[in-house]
């Protein structure tokens, strides 16, 4: 059982003992003489809070928080492979960070590429290879994915990527994705006020997704939207 679950179930676990122990006690004394009344409530209390947390810690869009140096590691990563990119230096992706690869033969020299309004938060870098064939390889690569500190990778769609008439056409499926935490800790408080920068890089969106298109050097690719790297 993972740590964020067991520090969710105490405080239940807890309540239950304090609700036995007191119907244990006001049975001693008999202060309250209804005992069927107080242990049906009792077990539907109980039962109610079991299914409660089950279904907190069991549904899928249950996530555990990173932690800060763990977000510091991917955001330097990120950094690092961002000035790459931006240089053609693929080595450095990931064969864990590999969504797919397709493959496309292409039958003129000039191919343009075509995205989408809603593609431009997807870096594309174009890099050659002296293939004597006319097959493009199309790969993407997503590093993990975070957002308010929690990791929506899974939740990703890929983008769509079609090859016709001798064009590449991107396209991203549109999804809006929220994310909320809850914060367990134990803080002492004085009376000194402290004023913080609010900007904590850790609370912005954190990852990267890129296209790679590795491309014979007989073809010419036609970028006319200048994001093409």
């Amino acid at each position: 059982m993972s740590s964020i679950a067991l520090i969710t179930i105490l405080p239940i676990i807890l309540v239950v003992i304090i609700i036995l122990g007191l119907g244990k006690l006001l049975a001693k004394f008999r202060i309250w003489k209804p005992k069927r009344t107080f242990w049906f409530a009792n077990i539907y209390f109980t039962c109610g809070i079991i299914a409660f947390v089950a279904l907190f810690i069991l549904s899928s869009q249950y996530e555990r928080i990173a932690a800060d140096d763990e977000l510091q590691v991917y955001i330097e990563e990120n950094q690092k492979l961002s000035q790459d990119i931006k240089y053609k230096n693929v080595d450095n992706l990931k064969p864990e960070y590999l969504q797919f690869t397709k493959t496309f033969e292409a039958t003129e020299e000039n191919i343009e590429i075509v995205r989408a309004d809603n593609s431009y938060h997807l870096r594309v870098v174009v890099t050659w290879n002296d293939s004597d064939t006319n097959d493009i390889e199309a790969s993407y690569y997503q590093t993990p994915i975070f957002i308010n500190r929690a990791n929506i990778s899974k939740l990703i769609n890929p983008p769509e990527i079609k090859f016709e008439d001798n064009n590449f056409y991107i396209q991203e499926v549109e999804k809006e994705i929220s994310a909320k935490t809850m914060h367990f800790s134990l803080e002492l408080y004085d009376s000194m006020t402290v004023y913080e920068d609010t900007y904590n890089p850790f609370e912005e969106i954190i990852g990267l997704r890129i296209l790679h298109l590795n491309v014979p050097r007989h073809f010419n690719i036609i970028d006319n939207s200048g994001w093409i790297e």
